[in-house]
């Protein structure tokens, strides 16, 4: 059985000369093994240096809020009041902004909560985004050619490789019709009959 610690009240394990490693490094740094570690001078934070701010340094002297300014403008006494966008191509300045794609899925999250704590619609698993099911005969789309509704109701819980498979039928399915209205009805034909084959063989 190991010795304890020749130091009276100490039930470390001897290390070397009959002291546990505690007492050991203290001798070593010391030169008694009783010695106190000597507490640790914290210094009192700075104040920001900026006029007025009592609020401790972050950085370059600087508060937190201030330094962000200074950052993101070159100077820490601008401010934007909150909820103003910063300039005037912002896309929030658009006068299409509340009917916007972002907006619409923003309205949705708000009125019906994260997608996340429901089940996917289509395989039971767990719901990773809203997607819309393109049921909406005012149907919308942005500039990246992305079907939306400004219906909330029109969205469904999906995970992430259904909404993946869904949004993909949905593009053949527009680009199907895109031939068939330009007068390619052939070409429309044959690729539709090409992707049913190719469904029917995956099932």
């Amino acid at each position: 059985m190991k010795r304890a610690c020749s130091i009276g009240g100490c039930c470390g394990p001897a290390y070397a000369r009959g002291w546990c490693r505690n007492h050991h490094q203290s001798w070593l740094r010391h030169g008694d093994p009783l010695a106190a570690r000597p507490a640790r001078k914290r210094s009192l934070p700075q104040p920001c240096g900026f006029e007025g701010c009592s609020d401790p340094v972050r950085a370059y002297g600087l508060c937190f809020t201030h330094y962000c300014r200074w950052r993101k403008h070159g100077d820490p006494r601008i401010v934007h009041p909150p909820g103003e966008p910063p300039g005037p191509d912002h896309s929030q300045r658009r006068p299409d902004w509340a009917t916007s794609y972002a907006a619409a899925h923003r309205r949705v999250y708000r009125l019906r909560g994260p997608a996340v704590s429901k089940a996917c619609q289509r395989c039971g698993a767990p719901a990773k985004h809203w997607a819309y099911d393109h049921s909406d005969p005012d149907e919308r789309r942005n500039d990246q050619g992305l079907a939306y509704s400004l219906d909330p109701a029109r969205y469904r819980p999906l995970c992430r490789p259904c909404h993946v498979h869904d949004d993909a039928r949905h593009r053949i399915l527009a680009e199907l019709w895109t031939e068939i209205r330009s007068g390619d009805e052939l070409a429309a034909m044959v690729r539709s009959f090409q992707e049913i084959a190719g469904g029917s063989s995956e099932a």
